[in-house]
């Protein structure tokens, strides 16, 4: 096949939109570049871009071991590099297949990861509107993802708890090659006494895997932690401190993460694949990974492309974070609803959480009746009067740049 593609998941960013600073400085005591813009900071290590911060108004929402984080360091060559990183935890990026990983003539194929891909050193290039980060091809023959390149660039837009990755595989082989995103965020499976949720859209369709709608990888298969709704259009997963994993062909582009202790949120968002059949994991575009009692990891994964040599394969993730007062029902690009909106009485009432600072408005027609001040780091109950009317209803967040970003449509 001799080809160009480019694969595009999502909009860059919209015009105008102002974004934060990068900068060297310390991540968890290690060299790295943060960013801050009052609602979300962020951390990053140059070895593979690994997210190591990502805290909402103060509050750290990953997972990170800190033994690990400590002993983090660069592929060797020495042959170290054969053995699983052990500084899992944070937000990072693997490529797909997993197959592939390793030659069919090596021991453990298919695991552990792309040493160059997954921890090696990133030249990093801060800047006044986020940071670009280009790492070394992978170059040891037992992998099969031999020549690929793993570059990046990430943005925090200003007033947003929100965080753009834009990543890119380049194949520099010589020879053609499969290659996906695959991102992983660990969060903690566990907060103040109560257990942490995570929860994602059902495939509106009906699923290859049948009416429970996922397919079980490993480990506990309680129905207490793995708990499909179909009436609700939801797969909720409640972290018991055991291990297991699932995936899901969801095509509702979103999976998340919440600790009921307060109210925490954060979001993985994408754009759904067109080409399903193309999705690794058997058809997945979801996973959850419970880890044990410390941690569980939310993955999203795009799909897998054929690159000839010299070809880019690019994709958009956002991580999105915010409170919210009850259990997630819905992710949109504005925030999550956790009590769905109604009208009664004259009023609006619900509750939700937002991913930009500014004010919640109620539009009709397009045209806004109502607002209410809103931020990322607090749950937002609405009480909004509805004057009588004729048109549809919607709530958008506008943002300080005047910007208004959809967050639900009313019926």
């Amino acid at each position: 096949m001799n080809r160009a593609l480019l694969l595009l998941l999502a909009a860059v960013l919209a015009a105008g939109e102002s974004a934060t600073p990068f900068a060297a400085g310390e991540v968890l005591g290690r060299p790295g570049f943060t960013a801050d813009n009052g609602l979300l900071t962020v951390g990053v290590s140059p070895l593979g871009g690994r997210i190591l911060r990502l805290d909402l108004a103060g509050r750290p929402l990953l997972w990170t071991d800190a033994k690990a984080v400590a002993e983090m360091h660069p592929p060797t060559g020495d042959g170290e590099e054969m053995w699983w990183f052990r500084g899992r935890g944070g937000a990072f990026l693997w490529p797909t297949p997993q197959a592939q990983w390793r030659r069919s003539d090596a021991p453990f194929q298919g695991w552990p990861p792309p040493p160059a891909l997954e921890r090696g050193e990133m030249r990093g290039f801060p800047g006044a509107t986020g940071i670009d980060l280009h790492g070394p091809a992978e170059r040891n023959p037992l992998w099969r993802s031999l020549g690929m390149q793993a570059s990046s660039r990430l943005e925090v837009p200003s007033g947003q708890a929100r965080l753009r990755l834009h990543a890119t595989w380049t194949n520099l082989a010589a020879h053609p090659q499969r290659a996906g995103q695959w991102i992983i965020a660990t969060l903690p499976s566990h907060g103040t006494g109560a257990a942490a949720e995570v929860v994602w859209p059902l495939r509106s369709k009906p699923s290859r895997f049948g009416e429970r709608g996922y397919v079980q990888h490993h480990g506990d298969a309680d129905p207490e932690m793995w708990r499909p709704d179909a009436k609700a259009g939801l797969l909720r997963a409640t972290c018991l401190g055991r291990g297991g994993k699932i995936s899901s062909d969801s095509d509702g582009g979103w999976i998340a993460w919440r600790d009921p202790a307060d109210g925490a949120c954060l979001a993985i968002r994408f754009t759904p694949a067109k080409d399903e059949g193309r999705l690794p994991e058997g058809w997945s575009s979801v996973a959850c990974n419970m880890m044990g009692k410390d941690a569980v990891e939310i993955e999203a994964m795009g799909p897998e492309t054929d690159l000839d040599a010299g070809e880019r394969l690019a994709m958009t993730w956002e991580l999105a974070a915010c409170r919210t007062a009850g259990p997630i029902l819905a992710v949109s690009a504005g925030g999550i609803i956790s009590e769905m909106p109604v009208v009664a009485d004259g009023r609006l009432r619900g509750s939700v959480g937002v991913f930009v600072r500014g004010k919640t408005v109620l539009r009709r027609a397009g045209s806004e009746i109502a607002s209410v001040p809103c931020t990322p780091a607090e749950a937002l109950r609405l009480d909004l009067a509805v004057p009588a009317g004729v048109g549809a209803l919607e709530l958008v967040v506008v943002g300080e740049d005047g910007v208004a970003v959809p967050l639900i449509a009313l019926p």
